[in-house]
């Protein structure tokens, strides 16, 4: 095996097989679901469930990746196109991660046995989360990490070379396309281990530098541009994208009694709307605008002191109790690093010590960022991030071997066997105790296939009624790889995209050209679909408070949901 994996065309067909190996095993136990309902909204809009075809401008990936979308469902409907694309995406990218590993360890005289299994670890510790829940905005983790490695482990073969820049071009491209901010999230560790590729000057270094200038090249284009393709062919994008920002600043990051105490002082709100928007009831209200969240956005700002650095130390600290992977997993890489820069030192060798350092200070620095400063760090930007610094920082712990002298015997074999099974052990440690966390067990979870089978019904329930527009609190799910779509005539109770232009479209279809406000819920043709009795409780009490004496009438208890039907003054 050690003479088949030092040709490049062996090395990329063991990844191939091993990693497909490794999915297979993946599939075999687990099924593919989407972990947030993004996802769900992406192939509602790309698929025609929201405006009756096929539509590009959803509003949550680049405007690029959502015209391909489209194009592909208009192509063939009758496939899940776009977990198809990331699933294929996430596993080029491992193929090109596993094939760099192989690179080092024929480099340092280690035997591939030992760098296939610390890839397994990694994959196991940390990779396999988001291989089995589809995220668009983890997705991007793994083609950051890929275009790192690559650039770090540039052949000599100028044929070699021109493949890994253009598999790393085209991974960094899909991240860039599929979410904007999840490539600019993950390209600084590309673009330090190519810069100290480029700083080492051996026979990569030009490829490493000019890879780095078109990965800035590319990802300024998609800048300059996606926003001028939204803005061109979605009217009134710009009203929409500050409402979508200034919203998402106030219930994900600030969803706090504070927020909300300051909301009766700077807006016109009601606590009975409070309410409603505190809990993603309602925004439907034609007071949620821009110009209220905008008061209260520079309100929680004025109100909230810069946390001191004990508090950032704290929260930052909290991330190895809040995500299990970042604990067993970070103790293994910190004692295997801490070694590996031990080596780097002593060998004089400053632009590795130096690039690890710096990939552990940026992890840190993006922990700190978004916990100590944002008060939020979902899970998927935690892995977008920190699955590009495990992954470069095993290519630098596998350099850190001293490269064997001509015809010596591999003496680094057996510290690499103990480093990988630390890695394995700690990726056991990891996945073990939180087993249902990592994986979607074929075995079933009530939960997650309770809500999947509400979704199924409520969507039965509508196709069933086309001529009733059913506003309902029953977020959509699909598992990934299912080809079933929601109907037209379904509106999400809190979906902040009511007010974009792709829904302006949806509403004008169905019969409502001046949008849908709190007022259109007395239309004759509305009724809700809720599950949760709350919510029709919170809505009404809105409405008693802000509106009038309007009441609810019970159409069907369907058991699962109720359908109500709201008249109002004017009825």
């Amino acid at each position: 095996m050690v003479v088949f994996a030092s040709r490049e065309k062996n090395r990329w067909l063991t990844a191939l097989v091993a990693v497909l190996l490794l999915l297979a095993a993946t599939y075999l136990i687990s099924d593919v679901v989407f972990q947030t309902n993004d996802d769900n909204n992406i192939v509602a809009a790309a698929s025609g469930g929201v405006t009756g075809e096929p539509y590009a401008g959803n509003g949550l990936t680049g405007y690029v990746y959502g015209a391909a979308l489209a194009g592909f469902y208009r192509l063939w409907g009758g496939l899940p196109w776009h977990a198809m694309l990331m699933t294929a995406i996430q596993a080029l990218a491992l193929i090109a991660l596993l094939r760099s590993v192989l690179f080092l360890c024929n480099q340092q005289g280690i035997y591939p046995l030992w760098g296939l299994l610390a890839f397994a670890a990694l994959y196991l510790g940390v990779g396999v989360k988001f291989m089995v829940r589809l995220q668009f905005t983890a997705a991007p983790g793994y083609c950051g990490a890929a275009l790192a490695a690559l650039l770090w482990t540039l052949p000599e073969s100028k044929r070699g070379k021109l493949l890994c820049c253009v598999i790393g071009m085209s991974l960094l491209t899909f991240a860039l396309l599929l979410r904007l901010q999840g490539g600019l999230l993950v390209l600084p560790v590309p673009l330090l281990m190519g810069l100290a590729k480029w700083l080492k000057r051996d026979h990569a270094s030009r490829a490493a530098l000019l890879a780095c200038l078109c990965a800035l090249g590319l990802t300024t284009a998609v800048l300059a541009t996606d926003g001028i393709l939204y803005r061109t062919n979605e009217p009134g994008w710009d009203e929409h994208a500050e409402f979508a920002e200034l919203s998402g600043v106030l219930l994900d990051y600030h969803n706090d009694d504070e927020t909300y105490r300051l909301a009766e002082k700077v807006t016109d709100w009601s606590p009975e709307l409070i309410s409603c928007v505190r809990n993603w009831d309602l925004f439907i209200d034609s007071r949620f605008n821009s110009e209220n969240l905008g008061a209260l956005a520079e309100a929680v700002e004025e109100n909230t002191s810069p946390p001191s650095l004990g508090e950032v130390m704290k929260k930052t600290g909290s991330v190895l109790k809040r995500y299990p992977e970042f604990a067993w997993n970070g103790l293994a890489f910190a004692i295997l690093g801490l070694w590996a820069l031990a080596s780097f030192i002593r060998n004089h060798r400053w632009i590795e010590g130096t690039l690890l350092t710096l990939c552990a200070l940026s992890m840190a620095a993006v922990i700190a960022f978004f916990y100590g400063f944002q008060n939020r760090f979902p899970d998927r930007v935690a892995f977008a991030y920190a699955w590009p610094v495990y992954s470069a920082a095993l290519l630098l712990i596998i350099d850190a071997f001293p490269t064997p002298m001509p015809g010596e015997r591999l003496p680094a074999n057996r510290r690499a066997a103990i480093g990988a099974a630390l890695l394995l052990t700690a990726a056991l440690a990891t996945v073990l105790p939180h087993w249902d966390d990592t994986l979607v067990l074929r075995s079933g979870n009530p939960t997650r296939e309770g809500r999947a089978a509400l979704s199924a019904q409520v969507d039965a329930y509508a196709a069933s009624h086309p001529e009733w527009v059913y506003v309902t609190d029953v977020t959509q799910a699909f598992y990934a790889f299912s080809t079933e779509r929601s109907p037209v005539n379904r509106l999400e109770w809190g979906s902040p995209m009511l007010r974009s232009p792709m829904y302006g479209v949806k509403l004008q279809r169905l019969g409502f050209p001046d949008g849908f406000t709190t007022e259109t819920l007395q239309n004759q043709k509305v009724r809700l679909l809720l599950a949760n009795s709350s919510s029709i409780e919170r809505l009404m009490a809105c409405i008693h408070a802000d509106i009038g004496p309007w009441e609810a009438e019970l159409i069907e208890d369907a058991g699962a949901f109720c359908v109500w039907q709201i008249h109002g003054l004017s009825s």
